[in-house]
């Protein structure tokens, strides 16, 4: 099996700049899902947009609690919402928008303690066979609460149809939010933005991915656990083509958010967490 391939540390040192670039004033959070899982993409770099968003998502779950596997269609990401990463040269409009929600019984230190885990493949071992996951900056901080963000290089290999694995890339890292919840309540939230930064295809180059993006929010509930929200925006190429239609992938990443949500929980059950 072909190995992962390994971060070019060019794109490492991009990735840290990223958002850097943003001279414009952060404008305020919006209050709808599909605003708010671009906005959070977009200023994933800023300590005080993160806290507005993750304040302004809190009061959005507490209208509308998850029921069952809930899921909604994103509008596209555009070019500004992904400036400032390095990232592949693809449109990001391309790239097919979805996000999910649901409850997970587990506190946001059971759900961090994944996040610090460098063997990610066990939560999903039969899509993931190889999930290595380094942390590059604030492993020794972030879960103290001593510094507010954590930088991770990820190498994945990811069977994305039966006998095709996929080599890529992935970078991902999380920030503290902390913010006045709906109930007047000091509260927090864990706020994470992954992408790919380069297209990774299969040796026959027939496929793979051209693009991925995606937020992962972890907020306190009230209730007990946490309401957790992912928003992925992805674009591959396989050896089907056109057969599969933007309604056929949008139920697939919908169901694959909740497998990995379902898959996390049982992971967490397995070590106690």
């Amino acid at each position: 099996m072909r190995a992962a391939p390994r971060l070019p540390r060019a794109l490492v040192v991009g990735a840290l700049a990223a958002g850097a670039g943003c001279a414009a004033p952060v404008p305020p959070a919006p209050g709808d899902l599909d605003g708010l899982a671009r906005y959070l993409f977009r200023y994933s770099e800023d300590e005080g947009a993160t806290d507005a968003g993750a304040a302004s998502l809190d009061a959005w779950l507490a209208e509308n609690p998850p029921e069952g596997e809930t899921g909604l269609r994103l509008t596209a990401l555009s070019e500004e919402d992904v400036a400032g990463i390095p990232r592949p040269d693809g449109e990001p409009g391309d790239a097919i928008g979805a996000v999910a929600w649901a409850a997970s019984p587990h506190d946001i230190d059971a759900h961090l303690e994944l996040a610090l885990y460098p063997h990610q493949s066990e939560v999903l071992p039969d899509e993931y066979s190889v999930w290595e996951r380094t942390l590059t900056e604030g492993g020794d901080c972030f879960a103290a609460r001593a510094c507010d963000v954590l930088r991770t290089e990820n190498e994945v290999l990811r069977e994305f149809l039966p006998g095709i694995v996929v080599p890529y890339a992935l970078l991902k890292n999380y920030r503290w939010a902390e913010y006045e919840g709906p109930d007047g309540q000091p509260r927090e939230a864990l706020v994470a933005r992954g992408w790919v930064p380069e297209v990774s295809l299969t040796e026959d180059g027939v496929n793979g991915v051209l693009q991925s993006y995606h937020v992962d929010v972890l907020v306190q509930d009230p209730a007990g656990g946490t309401l957790r929200v992912q928003a992925q925006w992805g674009e591959t190429k396989t050896a089907l083509g056109d057969l599969l239609t933007e309604d056929f992938l949008l139920t697939t990443t919908l169901d694959g958010i909740h497998e990995t949500f379902e898959a996390t929980d049982a992971w967490l059950d397995a070590r106690g967490g």
